[in-house]
C-alpha cells in the first residue's frame, strides 16, 4: 500500500515539476519577444524623426 503513495507522490513532483519548467520557458520566451519588439519601436521612431 506504501507504493502507491510513493508512486502519487513521484507522479505528482513530476506533474510539477513540467509544469513550473513549461512557465518558465514561456515566461523567458515572453520577456525577450517583449524586448526585441521594444528595440524594434525604438529604431522605428527613429526613423520617424530622422525623416522630418
Amino acid at each position: 500500500m506504501l507504493w502507491w503513495f510513493v508512486i502519487l507522490a513521484v507522479s505528482t513532483g513530476a506533474v510539477l515539476w513540467a509544469g513550473i519548467a513549461f512557465y518558465l520557458r514561456v515566461r523567458r520566451h515572453m520577456k525577450a519577444d517583449a524586448a526585441s519588439r521594444e528595440a524594434a519601436g525604438e529604431a522605428e521612431h527613429e526613423r520617424e524623426i530622422d525623416g522630418d
